[in-house]
Formats: structure tokens, sequence, C-alpha cells
């Protein structure tokens, strides 16, 4: 553990003091424009007031002369329709200027958190018009085919659904969040069900356990393959390969991520028959992202998301233990349900309360509503229509439509929701999510049933008087 501490912290210092070669594009930031040329090295992030790219530089015109840069910059597009795709050469021109913090209590830290995608300039362009699109550069290859994809697929749902569901079904099946109204992204917010709209392991789950089954389904017609293959374990196989292109397909989140490494790591563990422990899987996924994206551990969605995992896994049980005699198989299922929604919220109440500074326990209420309507119903629906987006148009277009009226009723739903009063504003301190984490790790990691009872209680002491001295303060 000490090792990998300071390993990490070694690996963070190019980004939080990073050593820029004379050639970097930073080198060049003036109030005079210039022009920029470069490679889009990621796909398009659209947002409420825009579109945003991530460039390599590769070279910069000015005063009549040419000459070679490196370096990553993030171009803020205001206007217009962004089409470009990763591997895309393009040129404009802007001023280049460094990121910079206003100063204010409480502000985000908008130079860490480019320096932590390894941005150190930025610029700006009014219109999509102002980028002139060069060519092909011939990087990138494979991201650049499923960017093209995923892009052809969203102007498919735009087409052909309401603009309102069809921004969210966007959301579901290919991961863009910026194309859904400000005001819908409040309200699920509000209700505590905004996690539904990003790609989690909830999304990743439903469509792998679908892909299984129609596997399952399909080899049942077969008797050779009945006879001669584990057609159980050899379906799970098969939807691997389909997991990891819906990864890259969706744009690869960090939960995202984290829910294909997990499944990933259950399917080969039944594979070669071998017991998997699910908060070892959950460790995994957390050690290979940060070992591929050391910063990834700031970033809110990942924190966010294993959070709420692990509280699914370790607060489930002790929620659902005092309700184990209840007899009645629809009747269990039901409690595990609101049990489950109950340990995800609680895992993740006070970090969202730290960040948002709000609270809401709405989402007990909302999620018996939208996961079914948006889950099991707008996801599985949306992801049958995409492979049909190419090989039967005439089929996706009808699956779209039924999954946006589920979109559109999970939406009614909502609105109504939103309406219910949000919990008295409590804004934990760091310390009292130090305390509060110490906590989950007591539960998963002390097996001493009194010494863990012994921790719990304690940290729960500190916590409540952790409390009280803040409200007397």
């Amino acid at each position: 553990s000490l090792l990998l501490f300071c390993a990490a912290n070694v690996s963070l210092k190019p980004f939080i003091a990073p050593d820029l070669s004379p050639v970097h594009i930073a080198r060049n930031c003036c109030d005079e424009p210039v022009i920029i040329e470069g490679v889009v090295d990621s796909r398009t992030e659209r947002t409420e007031h825009g579109s945003r790219l991530l460039l390599r530089a590769e070279r910069i015109f000015a005063d009549k002369a040419s000459r070679e840069v490196t370096g990553r910059l993030l171009l803020s597009v205001k206007e217009g329709e962004v089409h470009f795709v990763t591997g895309d050469r393009v040129r404009f021109a802007s001023r280049l200027r460094r990121p910079r913090n206003y100063g204010l209590p409480g502000e985000y830290d908008i130079e860490r958190y480019l320096a932590f995608r390894n941005v150190f300039v930025t610029a700006f362009a009014k219109s999509s018009d102002e980028i002139i699109f060069i060519g092909d550069s011939g990087e990138f290859a494979l991201q650049r085919r499923v960017d093209a994809i995923a892009q052809h697929l969203g102007e498919f749902i735009g087409v052909n659904v309401p603009p309102a569901e069809g921004a969210i079904l966007r959301a579901l099946l290919l991961g863009d969040m910026g194309v859904v109204p400000k005001v819908v992204k409040d309200a699920y917010t509000r209700t505590g069900v905004n996690h539904i709209l990003s790609i989690s392991g909830f999304h990743v789950g439903i469509i792998a356990v679908f892909i299984f089954q129609l596997f399952l389904l399909t080899a049942k017609g077969s008797e050779f393959l009945l006879l001669h293959l584990n057609m159980r374990r050899f379906s799970l196989l098969l939807t691997l390969p389909f997991l990891v292109f819906y990864l890259f397909l969706s744009g690869a989140a960090p939960a995202t991520v984290r829910s294909v490494v997990m499944i990933g790591v259950y399917i080969l563990a039944m594979f070669i028959e071998r017991e998997v422990d699910p908060i070892d899987s959950l460790m995994l996924a957390a050690v290979l992202i940060l070992a591929g994206s050391p910063t990834a551990l700031f970033d809110l969605s990942f924190q966010l998301s294993f959070l709420a995992f692990w509280g699914l896994l370790v607060l489930t049980p002790v929620f659902a233990a005092p309700f184990g005699s209840i007899q009645g198989r629809t009747i269990r299922k039901f409690l595990l349900f609101f049990m489950a929604s109950a340990a995800a919220t609680v895992a993740t109440i006070l970090p969202v309360a730290f960040y948002f500074h709000r609270t809401t326990l709405t989402g007990l209420i909302s999620n018996f509503f939208i996961v079914p309507l948006l889950g099991y119903g707008a996801v599985v629906i949306g992801f049958t229509a995409l492979p049909f987006v190419y090989l039967a148009p005439f089929i996706a277009r009808p699956l779209f439509l039924a999954a946006a009226f589920l979109v559109k009723t999970s939406d009614s739903i909502i609105m109504f929701l939103a309406k219910i009063p949000t919990l008295p504003l409590f804004n934990p301190s760091r310390l009292d999510l130090a305390i509060f984490y110490l906590f989950l790790l007591a539960i998963t990691f002390i097996k001493g049933k009194r010494i863990r009872r012994g921790c719990c209680i304690s940290l729960a002491a500190l916590f409540i008087g952790s409390g009280m001295m803040h409200g007397a303060l």
C-alpha cells in the first residue's frame, strides 16, 4: 500500500508540476490570434454552452511563418454542430490562453481539472464554421471508426425521435450527456436518480444479461452446440467482446470501465470455474483504471461510481439482515430492491452533499419507477435497436419510438417528484467524509463481529460529535 501510494504521487507530478518543453504550445500564449493546426485526439464533448474539442497541437502559423509545436489544448466552440471525430486534422484561428482560476472561495478548480487531462492551453471559436477540416491524420484508426459509428447512431436517434426523449436516449445508449437539457438534468439530480442518465454498472449489467440470454436462446436451437459445448459458460465468454466494444462506443467513462472490468473478471472466473469475491473485483477495477489514468481518482464520477457500488456490496446485506425471516419470493425481491436503492443512496449522500450542497432521499421512491422504465425498458429496447440502424432502419425506428415513450413516461414522473422538497441543507466537512469512509472500511474488512461492531459504534459517535461541533461553530 505504501509503495502504491508513493508511486501514485510520483505519477501525478507531470500533471501538477509539468516540465513543459521549449516547443510546447503553452509557450505561445499571447493576446494576438494565431492559426493552430492539430489532431482531434478524443471524442467531442457536448455541453450546455456549446462543444469542446481536445486536440494535440502540431503547428502554429504566425508572423507569416510556421513552426512545429507539441502539447494538448482545449478548444471551446460556442455555436454550431461539431461533427469532427478522433483522428481528424483541423485548423482554426484563435488566441491562446493559459487556464486561470478566479481566486474565489469554493470555486471549481479549472486549472487542476485541465491539468489532470494534460491540458495547459485553451482556445475559443465562436462558431464551428471557423474550424477547417484538413483531412484524416491516419491516427487513432480504431477509435475513429467507433466514434463515427456513435455519431451516426446519435444522428439517427436525433432525426427519428422527438428532441426531448432523443436527448435522453443518446445519454442512456451512447453516453452523450451533453445533449440532455439542463432542466431535465436538474430534475433527475433533485430526485436522486441522475445516475440513471450516465452509463454505469447498472446499464452494462443489463446489457450483459441481455446479450447472454440472447446467445443462450440462440444456442438452444442447435442440438450440436448443446451436446458438444457448455453453452452457459461459452455464452458468458462470447458476451465479453460485445461489452468491450460497447465500452468504447459509449465513450469509456470511468463508471463504464469499472463495470466492464468487474463483469469481465466475473465471466473469466466462471469460465475457469473459480470463485470471485465482489470486493476483490471492485478493487481490481479501481487499480486497473488508476494504473492507466492516475488522475481518475479525482474525477467525481469515478468517486461516486465506486462509492455507490461499494455501498451496494457492503450495506445491502446489513440493511436486509433484519428482514431475513420474511417469507414470500415477491416480497423478498421487493425488499432487496429497496435495500439496494437505500444502500447506494446512503453510500453517496455525504459526498453529494459535500460537492453539490444538496441532499435528497426522493431517490428511494423514484428508483422504483425509473429503474424499470429506463433500465429494464428503454435501455434494452434502445440497445436492441442499435444494430438495426445499419441492418434494417425500418425496424430500428419503431423500436426507438417505443423506448422514447418509456423515456417520456419517466420524465413525467420525475418532473412530479422533483417538486418534493429536498432535505435541510447539510454541508459535511472533509472530516465527516473521512469518518464515513472509515465506517465503510470497517464494515468491509474487519471480520470479527465484536471488533467490527465496536469500531462502527465508535465511528458513528465520532461522526455525531463532529456534526454537533460543526453545527455549534
